[in-house]
């Protein structure tokens, strides 16, 4: 460890006097007042498990350069515990898991467990070719987010792309996932084979049929130049993902190149889609503190009142919920939510709503998204998937208690093509 933190001190050094040279270009590289790090001098920890995969992935570093690929027998388990118990690692780390196949790793679980500890947040990619019930559990807790890239909408590319003809197996531990309440997310990784509008057409099938409300665009990044195709391909994607409803962002090698002006260029294309493909539909209810309290009326464990830049909602419990206003919604269409709220941590926003056949809020009947401490501005998963809408929707700012600031809401909505 005394090697690892002079290691640390010499680059820090050299990027407060200029750059340290593996830094160079690097866009997590950024200028400001960082925190003391003398207590707990692991913060970040990323857990690269290179040695087993089911998959060969065209794109993976251990497919394309196997001389490089882990094969260390160090036992994992034993050097966590001495993170542990020395005091190195952060009950507030942020921990990634990455591959190779995680769950593979001999005593995964046991390590997973031994690293859930404190306020320790986790990020692991999966290939999904088999569930775990360890990551399932973290999930609930609210503090893994899971993500699976599955970079295909059909079996014969997925097949190509990833080496192994399973994509139905995929599917369905996809589905599994998404069956745990919890924060799972889909990756698209475009590169040629998947370039295409069968497989983007088939990726969104995907993500609507398992109710996804969060995905990430990314690109191969050891591509020095991108075509037009993949451009083009992400753009749909964005556009169509984003019209459903579902949050998107961009990964690591759309915002790598800062010179290709990766996110620029597919932004533009997402917008060309959207005039060429227009939303039926329109915005049909707007709430911001310039619309005032009118129709907002508190369910439970809230009080609602006005300030100058947002609508206060103070939750005296875990459960706050209100109601609000009354929009109009035609038979064939659906409302979509977009919203800006600010929450103090991380916490869960959910709509719920009740279909023309029932009676009540039901949990089956509610699209929600995940909110990080901050400002947040999020878009919901586009509601009801078929039928028309009884009475009000209910929103629920939050599943904790504290203060929650909503600067503006809207809904719109489209036509209902599914």
């Amino acid at each position: 460890m005394e090697e690892v933190l002079a290691k640390r001190n010499e680059i820090r050094e050299a990027n407060r006097t200029g750059v340290y040279p593996a830094c160079e270009g690097c866009y997590f590289l950024e200028e400001r007042n960082w925190p003391d790090q003398q207590s707990h001098l692991i913060r970040v920890m990323d857990i690269a498990m290179a040695s087993a995969c089911q998959l060969r992935c065209k794109y993976c570093y251990t497919v394309l350069l196997p001389e490089i690929a882990s094969n260390s027998t160090y036992d994992l388990y034993q050097i966590c515990r001495e993170f542990i118990d020395n005091g190195w690692l952060s009950p507030n780390a942020n921990i990634v898991w990455t591959g190779g196949e995680p769950t593979l790793f001999k005593r995964f679980d046991d390590v997973l467990s031994m690293l859930m500890f404190g306020n320790i947040r986790h990020r692991l990619f999966t290939n999904a070719f088999r569930f775990s019930d360890s990551v399932a559990l973290g999930m609930q807790t609210g503090r893994l987010q899971l993500i699976c890239s599955p970079d295909a909408g059909t079996p014969e590319t997925y097949a190509a792309v990833k080496g192994r003809n399973c994509f139905e197996q995929i599917k369905e531990v996809c589905a599994q996932y998404a069956r745990v309440r919890g924060d799972f997310r889909l990756k698209y990784v475009c590169i040629s084979e998947n370039a295409n509008r069968k497989d983007a057409d088939g990726f969104l099938d995907m993500i609507r049929q398992l109710h996804i409300n969060h995905i990430f665009l990314d690109v191969d990044h050891g591509i020095p130049t991108i075509g037009q195709s993949i451009i083009d391909t992400l753009g749909y994607i964005l556009a169509k993902a984003r019209q459903s409803g579902v949050n998107v962002d961009f990964y690591d090698g759309v915002k790598g190149y800062p010179e290709l002006r990766l996110p620029e260029r597919i932004e533009f294309r997402a917008d060309e889609c959207k005039r060429k493909d227009p939303l039926e539909g329109g915005c049909c209810l707007v709430v911001t503190p310039k619309t005032g309290l009118e129709g907002l009326t508190p369910l439970r464990m809230v009080s609602i009142s006005l300030d100058q830049d947002a609508i206060r909602l103070c939750s005296s419990g875990s459960d706050p919920g209100i109601l609000l206003p009354e929009f109009p919604l035609p038979a064939g269409y659906r409302a979509m939510i977009t919203a800006d709220i600010t929450v103090g941590q991380q916490d869960l926003m959910e709509v719920f709503y009740i279909p023309e056949d029932d009676t009540d809020y039901r949990q089956q009947n509610s699209v929600s998204v995940l909110l990080e401490p901050g400002r947040n501005h999020v878009l919901m998963t586009a509601f009801p998937l078929y039928g028309c809408l009884k009475g009000r929707v209910r929103l629920d700012p939050g599943i904790h208690a504290g203060e929650y600031l909503l600067h503006h809401l809207e809904v719109s909505t489209e036509k209902n093509t599914t």
